[in-house]
């Protein structure tokens, strides 16, 4: 019979390929909720599959989020606002490297995390730079992030200048929020330290008498430990969709990590692929320009030469720009999980945005 081979079976579900391409390149409004074009992209990324008969996904928002990461992460204001913080983190990075003792504080948090001998431990000058760099993540990450979720959640597009003005009111609520566990842990290890040079001394009463205090400090900042990695993506996404203050936000982004964890982990996991591929796409792109560069241009320099080491300067630009548009996909599957953890938690649709009267 015609049409029942693969070419047919293909041909004739061409229209859920093409729907699902305008889709993810966020030219249609989503909703999982649609009946017409939205519903067939979701049953072509895993529900009810026609071309396979599988099922992938249970929930049809998270087929919705699935296909739509990649074509928000790649959107102009998102990539450009995640970039310059890339650019702005790496200069901050230079700078406190050159003026303060090397490495700068994220080779330093790196080489700290990998037990590197004589690399190890906190400088004074990490307690200045880093809520310097942190400062910078959380306002254009927001900013991204907002432009992110209006796309997402009501296929609404807010210019630059809408996405800065709004993280600019709500900057210092992000900031404060993504301190609150860093300045807690650090807290928390800078007073066992001290204890512990205490009993060191010879105050061997101290632990009769404080102990189990330090044990709860001490339980309390592995709970930390294991909950921030899956709440801390959490904190921006909260404050651009809800408009949370910072211990909102903060409470919000933990609740959301213990309530449901596995369910956390796996819209994590269903949402990153996207942005791990564009990601991977981009610096293959950054390393195939590098390349082309070394092998022609910058081939003919002088190895020790004063213009080698301003080639090799122009080198890094398309890491960093390659940099920007992974920060862009980690954000907008920020953002996806963010909705998608909200909605399983509280019951709160994933397509729901908090509108200012005057902004919507």
């Amino acid at each position: 019979m015609a049409g029942c081979g693969p070419r047919g079976k293909l041909a004739r579900h061409a229209p859920i390929i093409f729907s699902l391409i305008e889709q993810a390149s966020g030219h249609e409004q989503t909703s999982p909720d649609s009946p017409t074009s939205m519903g067939r992209v979701v049953r072509f990324v895993g529900i009810d599959n026609p071309l396979t008969g599988r099922r992938l996904f249970r929930d049809p928002a998270v087929g919705v989020h699935f296909a739509r990461v990649g074509g928000l992460a790649t959107r102009l204001h998102p990539m450009l606002l995640c970039t310059l913080v890339v650019v702005l983190v790496a200069l901050v990075e230079f700078v406190a490297a050159r003026i303060f003792d090397p490495p700068g504080p994220l080779e330093r948090l790196v080489t700290s995390t990998t037990l590197v001998p004589g690399r190890t431990g906190l400088h004074w000058s990490d307690f200045v730079t880093a809520p310097v760099m942190l400062g910078i993540i959380a306002f254009g990450v927001l900013a991204a992030q907002r432009s992110t979720a209006a796309m997402l959640c009501d296929g609404v597009r807010i210019g630059l200048r809408e996405s800065i003005r709004y993280a600019a009111k709500r900057w210092l609520s992000s900031f404060a929020a993504l301190l609150v566990s860093p300045v807690v842990l650090v807290l928390i290890l800078w007073l066992l330290s001290l204890f512990g040079g205490w009993l060191g001394s010879g105050s061997g009463w101290l632990l009769v008498l404080t102990g189990p205090v330090w044990i709860i400090a001490a339980m309390v900042a592995a709970v930390l430990l294991v909950v921030w990695p899956l709440a801390n993506p959490l904190i921006l996404p909260s404050v651009a969709c809800n408009d949370a203050d910072a211990p909102d936000a903060w409470a919000r982004a933990h609740a959301y990590a213990v309530a449901k964890p596995a369910h956390l982990l796996w819209y994590r996991l269903v949402t990153l692929v996207p942005a791990v591929a564009l990601g991977v796409l981009a610096f293959a792109c950054a390393r195939a320009a590098t390349w082309i560069l070394d092998m022609t241009i910058w081939s003919e320099l002088p190895v020790d030469s004063a213009v080698s080491g301003i080639a090799s300067l122009w080198n890094t630009i398309p890491f960093l720009l390659a940099s920007g548009v992974g920060l862009s996909g980690l954000s907008a599957s920020s953002v996806a999980t963010y909705m998608l953890i909200r909605q399983r938690v509280d019951g709160q649709h994933s397509a729901e945005l908090w509108w200012p009267r005057d902004e919507k």
